[in-house]
């Protein structure tokens, strides 16, 4: 019973301080918007994707079917062996030889560790074909790494892998709009932060609010008994004559 009384309290107060949550909310979103808007440098990204084969591997099993017919299925080893080619591309393409090599093309303007942050490569659904992704806050920049990286992963991959080979599908893209930030997830973000900040706020004016309003907090904060009640008067003023 205790705790339901306690949670219609909570509510009304909320509901009597509802002025003061819009205000912090709105203002909230308000400055993640302008923060996000104004004060952060957008980001953009460059994308192309790679092919790998390996001439050395066999990815057919000969099998011999019931009825003496041969032939070839897609088996797990297949599957294995080709996640495991892409895993391979994946760390000869992020290798400190290859980075500092594609730096040097770019026109050195990273370390291998600093380049490695700025790119990513990852296999497309556990296939042998890779998206290889570039980020800047320059859209041509990216798109310069991500080309170059593009251009010269065949070479690299055929040095270290024998019988290894890397086709370009999709050449890298020169991006128009800005991957991020996100203003509008900020935005909402901030909004809630601003909500959940309003709510602590009342809260805490509440817990500190020591003052007698009503019967109820008399019984409540200081637990002591209702003895009698002095009714209010209001002055009337006389009309004058």
């Amino acid at each position: 019973m205790n705790s339901e009384i306690n949670i219609i309290s909570y509510v009304r107060l909320i509901l009597s301080k509802w002025w003061l949550i819009l205000t912090l909310t709105l203002a909230g979103g308000a400055a993640a918007f302008a923060y996000t808007r104004y004060f952060v440098t957008p980001v953009y990204m460059s994308q192309g994707t790679l092919y790998v084969t390996n001439t050395n591997s066999t990815y057919n099993i000969v099998t011999v079917s019931p009825t003496n017919d041969v032939s070839k299925n897609v088996s797990l080893s297949d599957m294995y062996a080709s996640q495991r080619l892409a895993t391979t591309c994946i760390e000869i393409l992020k290798s400190d030889t290859f980075l500092r090599a594609i730096n040097e093309k770019i026109g050195g303007a990273y370390a291998p560790a600093g380049l490695r942050k700025v790119i990513a490569v990852d296999a497309v659904n556990d296939t042998e074909i890779l998206m290889v992704q570039a980020f800047s806050a320059v859209p041509q920049h990216a798109a310069e790494i991500v080309q170059t990286m593009l251009d010269h992963a065949n070479d690299e991959i055929q040095r270290v892998i024998n019988g290894g080979s890397a086709d370009v599908i999709d050449a890298a893209n020169t991006p128009i709009v800005p991957y991020g930030p996100n203003t509008r997830k900020n935005t909402l973000v901030g909004a809630v932060f601003g909500g959940l900040l309003s709510l602590a706020l009342v809260y805490l004016l509440d817990l500190f609010d020591d003052r007698v309003k009503s019967q109820e907090d008399l019984l409540q904060k200081h637990r002591l008994p209702v003895l009698g009640l002095i009714p209010g008067f209001q002055k009337v003023r006389k009309p004058y004559c």
